[in-house]
């Protein structure tokens, strides 16, 4: 990843929490230092490993903090773990897990409207057999209803708020799986 990308993924990233004391870092005191890596002795081929300095201390794989950032690509907000952000630097991915979710990051769905609408008509193609194996191992939209009152939060407390949040049994994805369910964010607007 060249230094141009870096310092635009830098400035990308709105906030940076301790998830365990729960207190915010000044995002001004962030730096980023990059060590070269061979995959092997033999190995000719040469990378780099990123690693993110907060405060003047360089943050290693074990860490408490959460990040928050928008996409350089489809400006959607992400919140990932800080070694979640410093191997995107190091695998060289400036997309998303959103950008992967809506077309591989080849073909961008604008609004979760449209990936919802698209999953139920391309779900309900599928034959009866083929969606009740699936519900067999996922949950349906009646068994989540009847669980949503005992929920508290989603990821560790990082969601609180259940109720900005609706649950869609089956959206198409494109990685191994067809379908998978997911959380829609109502007022991000992001699933």
């Amino acid at each position: 990843m060249n230094q141009n990308t870096i310092d635009r993924l830098l400035k990308n990233i709105i906030s940076i929490e301790d998830k365990k004391q729960k207190i915010f870092v000044d995002i001004n005191t962030i730096t980023v230092t990059k060590y070269p890596y061979k995959h092997n002795k033999n190995s000719e081929m040469k990378s780099y490993i990123y690693k993110i300095i907060l405060n003047g201390k360089e943050i290693n794989k074990k860490n408490n903090y959460r990040i928050k950032y928008q996409c350089l690509f489809c400006q959607h907000e992400s919140i990932v773990n800080l070694e979640v952000f410093t191997n995107k630097m190091s695998n060289n991915n400036k997309k998303c897990q959103i950008c992967y979710e809506l077309g591989n990051g080849t073909k961008m769905i604008k609004n979760c409207e449209e990936i919802i609408k698209n999953s139920q008509s391309i779900f309900m193609e599928l034959d009866n057999d083929m969606q009740d194996n699936y519900f067999r191992k996922y949950l349906t939209l009646e068994e989540y209803e009847h669980l949503r009152p005992h929920i508290c939060s989603f990821q560790n407390d990082k969601y609180k708020n259940i109720k900005d949040f609706e649950y869609y049994p089956y959206i198409k994805i494109y990685e191994g799986r067809e379908f998978c369910p997911k959380i829609y964010d109502m007022k991000r607007d992001v699933l």
